[in-house]
């Protein structure tokens, strides 16, 4: 992500504000100002940062919410909320499959995705992952499809 600017300056024509918001700036305030201003807007910048690193760490699909950075996953069940035990090969499979739903991914495209470079992973391996992931994800409004001869995709399950 990229940093928040936030301009601190005397001048305070509308072309002088129009200048700096389309050269990046996220907020602009203009001097004098008062210190429990420039507080404020600070906060709400780094809240806004905040809101926006959690949710491109986080992807939620149908009641399935994935967090990267932790490498967890939930199901979201009416007002609960049930953690999904999943490996990190489970969980870096589910997340490229979640992220591209619908999309095909052959054994080879996952495989690389889970070694990362590593030659020593089978792609038999990839066949073991998803069965027990699907497994995990029977409560799941969604979940991960078999295409014969083909390879995997992440798919809404028909009610």
């Amino acid at each position: 992500t990229r940093p928040r600017i936030l301009f601190l300056t005397a001048r305070d024509k509308i072309s002088d504000k129009l200048m700096g918001f389309s050269v990046g700036a996220d907020d602009y305030l203009v001097k004098p100002f008062d210190p429990l201003e420039l507080k404020a807007r600070v906060r709400v910048m780094l809240r806004n940062h905040q809101e926006s690193t959690e949710s491109a760490h986080n992807y939620t699909v149908g009641n399935l919410r994935l967090c990267l950075p932790a490498l967890k996953a939930e199901l979201l069940i009416g007002a609960e909320t049930r953690p999904i035990e999943l490996t990190p090969s489970e969980f870096k499979l589910l997340y490229s499959l979640a992220k591209q739903e619908g999309q095909i991914f052959s054994r080879d495209q996952l495989l690389d995705n889970l070694s990362e470079g590593k030659t020593h992973v089978l792609d038999r391996t990839i066949d073991s992952h998803l069965s027990r992931t699907r497994k995990k994800l029977s409560d799941c409004t969604h979940n991960v499809e078999s295409i014969y001869g083909v390879g995997y995709r992440f798919v809404k399950v028909a009610a």
